[in-house]
């Protein structure tokens, strides 16, 4: 694996803030497709930093026609205008972290990751965004094996669906507490600094069920119904335990999450207390989530069985959009 040198904190401030100096607020770069229907992708992305206070700009690896009913198209942008967006963001506004979402191709994944490189971007939230919510494969077997060498071992943290896992494992995803905590481990031994091993789609019956481990390495068993999996070298595997929200408006959900790991992220950054507290960024972006959630039980957008997160929380009002629950 082609596995990047550890910065220290200082280190990583010293390289980021060159391009940020003076910024009144942190700055975060999404790289990503965009969705037309606002759900998912950038769109989810921006709403996520203007949400958290951080300033969030982007790089589109591809465009997507797609609403609440699904895909319908997808456009992929140019390597070397994917390049020149993050040239053109890095090279002025700088970033005190960087997020990567749907990289279509292994050209998309190499374009990338050399220029996250030459521009010493320290702190890197690597979403592998390889199979949809919907089960279908965005990223073949050759962007995969990219991904692994390219740019898992550079990522702060790496933050997987379960199904993802296993594509980045070559194994079944895991279907039950114990399989995640084994997998999150398997994965921290890929390179990157922190797992994040996102759970909704673990069955209820066996979120609420599953002792998962040793008391000390679970937080809050009384909140039952959602378990993520986090792993590092300092922590462990820590189990993530939150109550589960029934609702149909799940769309963009994983990516949320992720983009809310890399805002929590560039607000440590910014301030320049240090050392960085990866686990501390989770809890603050499942937090978020788990807020966003909740506010998007009541409404509706759109037709189609999954319509999209309101990450505005407050300005929703009424209507019933039924009862599935979340999944990351």
């Amino acid at each position: 694996f082609r596995k990047m040198p550890r910065p220290s904190f200082r280190a990583a401030l010293s390289l980021l803030v060159s391009g940020v100096a003076g910024s009144a607020a942190p700055v975060m770069l999404t790289v990503a497709g965009s969705d037309s229907g606002g759900g998912a992708g950038i769109q989810a992305d921006l709403k996520a930093c203007e949400a958290l206070g951080v300033f969030g700009t982007t790089a589109l690896v591809a465009l997507t026609a797609q609403n609440t009913l699904g895909v319908h198209a997808v456009h992929p942008v140019p390597a070397a205008f994917v390049r020149a967006q993050i040239d053109a963001v890095l090279g002025d506004m700088g970033a005190h972290a960087v997020k990567t979402g749907m990289l279509p191709s292994e050209e998309a994944i190499a374009t990338v990751a050399e220029a996250l490189d030459e521009h010493a971007v320290a702190i890197r939230v690597i979403d592998p965004v390889i199979v949809a919510a919907s089960g279908d494969v965005l990223a073949g077997p050759a962007a995969v094996a990219a991904l692994k060498r390219l740019l898992l071992p550079t990522a702060t943290v790496l933050t997987p669906n379960m199904p993802e896992a296993g594509a980045l494992l070559g194994v079944a995803a895991p279907t039950s507490v114990e399989e995640m905590r084994a997998a999150a481990a398997a994965l921290l031994d890929l390179g990157p600094q922190a797992v994040l091993l996102k759970g909704g789609r673990l069955p209820a019956p066996e979120a609420e069920a599953a002792e998962g481990g040793a008391a000390e390495a679970a937080e809050g068993r009384a909140a039952v119904g959602m378990v993520d999996v986090y792993a590092d070298a300092e922590h462990g595997v820590v189990e993530l335990r939150y109550r589960r929200v029934a609702t149909n408006n799940t769309h963009g959900a994983g990516c949320t999450l992720a983009a809310a790991v890399a805002a929590e992220l560039a607000k440590q950054v910014h301030s320049g207390t240090g050392p960085l507290q990866p686990l501390e960024a989770v809890r603050a972006a499942r937090a978020y989530v788990a807020e966003v959630f909740a506010a998007s039980a009541g409404g509706k957008v759109g037709t189609g069985l999954r319509g999209p997160l309101n990450h505005a929380r407050a300005l929703w009002r009424g209507g019933s959009d039924g009862a599935v629950h979340d999944e990351l």
